[in-house]
């Protein structure tokens, strides 16, 4: 195993092997290893898969089948689950065969408040449009229209954000 850190593929030292370990752990929340075609010493190697083009190939018997790794432009390989490491940062708790790092929330929050922000646009350029209508009966009269909207407003909801008709 410390061979195997020390040179863990061809083209990759020992430092870099970590940092990219260290860093998509960190950035992606997961990191793939793959091991190489076993051999009678052991692994072949250490190659690192990048996240972001590594796909579990997920099976009802088995949880994960495999891996998919590439992209478009290149050639996609499948490796068996049993030839990789999977090292999460934490797990999904809605995905368990993914990671999630704290990454992952910042950019969780960054979506709600997007959505929050979106929503707040469209209310201001929806403003004339009430977004709750209340049909009282013909015969109120305007003290009593008065008297419907006050206790309106004293509640919070749309017709406290002025998005509330009355209707006779």
């Amino acid at each position: 195993a410390l061979q195997l850190l020390a040179d863990p593929d061809p083209v990759t030292t020992a430092s870099d092997f970590l940092t990219m370990l260290f860093w998509y752990r960190e950035v992606a929340g997961k990191c793939y290893v793959w091991t190489g075609e076993p051999t009678a010493d052991g692994p072949a190697g250490l190659y690192i898969l990048h996240p972001q083009f590594t796909q579990p190939i997920l099976s009802r018997e088995s949880f994960i089948e495999g891996y998919r790794y590439g992209r478009e432009t290149s050639g996609i390989i499948t490796v068996p689950a049993d030839q990789v490491i999977f090292s999460p940062y934490q797990r999904d708790p809605f995905r368990p065969w993914d990671g999630v790092s704290w990454l992952s929330s910042v950019e969780q929050y960054a979506d709600a408040e997007n959505a929050a922000l979106t929503t707040e646009v469209q209310r201001w350029k929806n403003a004339g449009q009430p977004g709750f209508i209340l049909s009282v009966p013909s015969t109120y009269t305007d003290a009593q229209m008065k008297q419907a909207e006050a206790a309106l407003r004293a509640k919070s909801g749309p017709f406290a954000a002025g998005r509330a008709l009355i209707i006779r």
